[in-house]
């Protein structure tokens, strides 16, 4: 799996390149855990994998958030 040695808990997705960042990232992870064998898939992995996918889906929301305040959707009037 991936370990990259950068704290993802700092991270911030402030600028577009930190965003794609994390976005290649995310996939790289997710390629990671497609890519396992059976027999790799021990309770560690689940662990772990856990782990990955959580921290991916809550960077996930953060983009979200910021594309959202970035670039507000018309809300319809009542």
């Amino acid at each position: 799996m991936n370990d990259s040695p950068f704290d993802w808990a700092e991270w911030s997705p402030d600028t577009p390149e930190a965003i794609a960042d994390r976005l290649d990232e995310i996939r790289s992870t997710v390629s990671s855990l497609d890519s396992a064998s059976p027999s790799e898939m021990n309770e560690f992995f689940y662990m772990h994998g856990f782990n990955e996918l959580d921290l991916a889906v809550r960077d996930l929301l953060r983009i979200v958030a910021t594309l959202q305040r970035q670039h507000p959707l018309d809300q319809p009037g009542p």
